[in-house]
């Protein structure tokens, strides 16, 4: 978060970070292939997402989960909110391992 609005870092610092995270990577994967973006063909580079969403909306996809999920565990009074944070950040990397396991069955359960 801090790279994205550093007004030095440029593009690669912050792919340099993402790369490196499964589940910030996987959510920006998915979001930059979703029908929302409409593209010709599939985005499987971390470099070409970020460059196709920009800066701002990596921030977003980096937190919006993991906020949302602190947000619910502050409501719920579970004292958790750290841990929901934490699990808000990694929740994709679960979706990345099916994907990669079982791609054709994965694919399927979602639509559903």
């Amino acid at each position: 978060m801090r790279l994205t609005e550093d007004p030095n870092s440029t593009a690669k610092d912050v792919n340099k970070v993402i790369a490196s995270d499964p589940a910030i990577s996987t959510r920006s994967l998915k979001v930059v292939n979703s029908t929302f973006y409409d593209l010709p063909r599939m985005i499987g580079s971390i470099d070409r997402a970020i460059a196709l969403l920009g800066l701002n909306s990596v921030k977003n996809i980096t937190i919006a989960v993991a906020i949302g999920a602190r947000g619910l565990a502050k409501r719920s009074g579970s004292g958790l909110s750290d841990e929901a944070f934490l699990a808000g950040l990694i929740h994709d990397v679960g979706i990345m391992v099916e994907m990669q396991a079982c791609r054709p069955k994965f694919t399927v359960m979602i639509k559903a």
